[in-house]
Order: structure tokens, then C-alpha cells, then sequence
């Protein structure tokens, strides 16, 4: 073996008469991107001066195991350093990640945008470890906004760490990394109940007649509570997806989350918070993800409401109304745009007065 090798074993005597072993890595060998180990302690001792021919054959035996971890310890930094992992170190993890985004795909793309912020813009395949992705997984479990709120929701920390985990699987598939992400770094379950909170008919009232500087928010919010419509699909709303009749204005669209094709007929607070609906192009050409996200606080409060209410609470405000009217739950799926009854039922907190309403019926 090498006299001065990468990896050597050193031995430190103790005051108890015994001897530990150490591994000694010359250079150090990084097992993240802020921890590099020189020293690595193998928790084995032999005998300081055996006493008997016991002692020395269990020093022996001692000796033995620290120089098989010392060889096989040798032969994992050079495979390193000579395989075709070594040779990619100084890839661009980030640019690696955007080549292999799924097209159109926005949650993936909102995943690249939380690990560029979590490694300041810059990480090679060099400083990728699981203990690099496991401190990731911490960040979007931890990061706080600036007033002291969760940056990342327990769901969106969940499906970030999951699309970066599968384009690093890749990787380790064009042995990039010597890992596979998927197994060894572990996952963030999904919250499957998570408290909506809603705004009731009188909050929507307060809305309705708050005097609010930017319009265009104002409506799109009571236009999402009147139809149900997520943010995606007020955004990309065009006048030509509404279609009139004599009796009634239809919505006429593709779901951005399901690409589930819709005719939703609208109600006549709805069409009235829209105006005279003859123009052509986009409904709301003012607005985008980063105003709502801002704005949407702003008419909160303008209008007395104390909740913390996101512009998906009005999705959950329309479905919650049907509920409260009596509208079986088949039909406020359909009315959600929902391929699957069972989607609708995480919008849905039957109240007390829902369920003693049900109870009552059974007893008649």
C-alpha cells in the first residue's frame, strides 16, 4: 500500500490504556458544500501495551478491521476522483435542472426558482451531496418571508422537493452524482387536510362595497368567488370564453391545472361584476401571479377582513356557498371544473349547521 497515501490510519494513545484509531484524508473529503472531514474517528481501540498473547491477538484482530475501512475508504475517494462523476464537478446544477424542466410544467418551474434561492444562484454537481438536498429540504420546511411567515406552504415544500429529487434522478442516471436523490433523501408528506379558511356572505358584501384603488383586483376576486376559478384561470381568462345566450352567459374554457374542457353557466353576480361583455382579448391584462399575491392583502384589509386569506380562498369561498345551499357535492365538483368527484371534497368543511340539517332530514 502507499506510504503517504490519500486516506491513512492514525492511531492517538488514551489515558485508559487503550489506543483509538482515526482515518486520516489528505486532502480533506467533502461530504457537503460547507463541511469538509479530515479526521474521521472509527470508534475502535486496541490495546495501548498488551499484557498477554489475548491481548495481542485482539490487537491483531483490531488492526486488521481499521486497515480493511482504511482500504475500502482508499478506494471510494479514488474511484471518486477518477470516475465520471469527478469529471462533471463543475457542471451548472441549476442550468442542468432548467434542461430538463418539463415543458409548460409551472410547479417545476416554481421548484427551480425555490432552489435558486435556497444555493444564491450557484451550485455544481461537485457540492451536490444528500446532505446539500437535505439541507434544501430543511430551507423549504424553515425559510420565512420578511413578516415571519413560512415562505413555502407544508404542500408546495412537498411538491418542490419532489420535481427537484426527480430531474436529480436523471442525473444520477447520467452519473452526475453518485446518489439517488429519490431513495436517500427523504421526502416531505403531503398535507391532505389542510384548514381553508372562506369568507362569509357578509365579508363578500364588505368587498363588494370597498372603495379599492386598483379595480381590476377587486373584480377578478369577486369575479373568482362568483364562478370558482383559480388564479391560473382568471388570469388567462379571455372575453371569448364566455359565451352568451338569451337566457344566461356560459363559461366556455380549458382548465389550466387539468386541461379538463368546461361549460359552466354564470351566475348574474357574476356577469354583473364583469360589466358589458362585448370586447375581444384578455379579461384581466393588468394583472399577474406577483400583483394578486400583493394586492389581494391590500382589499382584505381595506374591507375590515382580519383572516389570512389567499386568492385560492375564493375558490374555496364559491365551493362552500354551494355547500351551504344545498347543492349536492356531484355538482359543485362539476361546477369546479373537477374531472373527479373526489377532488371537490378537500375544498368542503361541512359546518355544524350543514350536518344537523342532514340529521334532521333522516329523522323525518
Amino acid at each position: 500500500m502507499e506510504d503517504k497515501g490519500r486516506v491513512e490510519l492514525v492511531t492517538v494513545p488514551k489515558e485508559n490504556g487503550m489506543t483509538e484509531y482515526f482515518l486520516e484524508f489528505n486532502p480533506p473529503f467533502a461530504i457537503s458544500v460547507s463541511k469538509k472531514v479530515h479526521i474521521l474517528p472509527l470508534h475502535i481501540e486496541a490495546y495501548t501495551k498488551p499484557c498477554n498473547e489475548v491481548e495481542r491477538i485482539f490487537n491483531r484482530n483490531v488492526e486488521t478491521i481499521a486497515e480493511e475501512i482504511r482500504c475500502f475508504r482508499y478506494i471510494q475517494v479514488v474511484s471518486r476522483d477518477y470516475s465520471f462523476v469527478s469529471m462533471n464537478r463543475d457542471v451548472d446544477v441549476i442550468a442542468y435542472l432548467e434542461a430538463n424542466e418539463p415543458y409548460g410544467n409551472k410547479q417545476c418551474h416554481a421548484a427551480i426558482k425555490s432552489f435558486r434561492l435556497f444555493c444564491h444562484n450557484k451550485c455544481s454537481f461537485g457540492e451536490l451531496s444528500v446532505a446539500y438536498l437535505t439541507a434544501y429540504r430543511s430551507f423549504l420546511l424553515n425559510s420565512k418571508k420578511t413578516g415571519g411567515r413560512n415562505r413555502y406552504s407544508i404542500n408546495s415544500a412537498s411538491s418542490y422537493l419532489k420535481h427537484i429529487k426527480r430531474i436529480l434522478k436523471v442525473a444520477f442516471a447520467d452519473r452526475l452524482i453518485d446518489f439517488d436523490p429519490a431513495g436517500t433523501v427523504q421526502g416531505i408528506t403531503w398535507d391532505h387536510s389542510p384548514k381553508k379558511d372562506r369568507l362569509t356572505d357578509a365579508e363578500i358584501d364588505a368587498v363588494r362595497q370597498v372603495t379599492f384603488k386598483d379595480k381590476a383586483v377587486k373584480t377578478a376576486v369577486l369575479f373568482s368567488i362568483y364562478t370558482g376559478l383559480r388564479r391560473s384561470d382568471i388570469l388567462s381568462l379571455k372575453w371569448e370564453d364566455i359565451e352568451q345566450s338569451r337566457e344566461r352567459c356560459y363559461l366556455c374554457l380549458t382548465i389550466q391545472k387539468t386541461a379538463n374542457k368546461v361549460r359552466i353557466p354564470m351566475t348574474e353576480e357574476a356577469v354583473r361584476t364583469l360589466g358589458i361583455i362585448s370586447k375581444r382579448g384578455s379579461v384581466f391584462p393588468t394583472l399577474s401571479v406577483s400583483i394578486l399575491n400583493k394586492k389581494v392583502p391590500e382589499l382584505m384589509t381595506a374591507a375590515g377582513i382580519e383572516k389570512h386569506i389567499t386568492f385560492h380562498c375564493f375558490r374555496h369561498t364559491f365551493a362552500m356557498r354551494l355547500l351551504d345551499r344545498n347543492v349536492d357535492i356531484p355538482t359543485i365538483a362539476f361546477l369546479l371544473g373537477h374531472k373527479f368527484i373526489g377532488s371537490a371534497l378537500s375544498y368542503l368543511n361541512c359546518t355544524k349547521s350543514h350536518l344537523e340539517e342532514v340529521i334532521s332530514k333522516m329523522e323525518r
